[in-house]
């Protein structure tokens, strides 16, 4: 995929904004006036395609092609990671009990609870 593309979320505080890059794998923390300030797991990902932040500022970011959903504390600390088998996540989100649920494909989904990961 082209490394221009990158889907944009704005976490629960206005500070920054967060991006996914497919192409350059990896994750990217822009200021409010738009400059880069950091980046999240540079050489850890493969086609990061997703990214959620959710009411405490983690970010959770879907691997797709590592099959995991890698969850950072806003200053870029690895928290958790949550193997996902088979299912190559393309989407995440948090509830508002803090389940985490993922958007597979093929027509997978999974919802994490006490960091085990159910596909349905």
């Amino acid at each position: 995929m082209d490394s221009s593309i990158s889907l944009v979320l704005f976490p629960a505080t206005p500070a920054d904004t967060c991006s996914s890059q497919i192409g350059n794998h990896r994750v990217q923390i822009f200021s409010p006036q738009g400059q880069c300030v950091s980046f999240l797991a540079a050489g850890m990902l493969k086609h990061p395609c997703h990214l959620f932040v959710d009411s405490d500022d983690h970010i959770h970011v879907a691997d797709h092609r590592n099959q995991r959903v890698l969850v950072f504390l806003p200053t870029g600390q690895l928290i958790k990671i949550f193997k996902t088998g088979e299912l190559n996540p393309l989407g995440v989100c948090v509830n508002d009990e803090g389940r985490v649920i993922i958007c597979g494909s093929q027509s997978k989904n999974a919802e994490i609870t006490d960091s085990e990961v159910l596909i349905f």
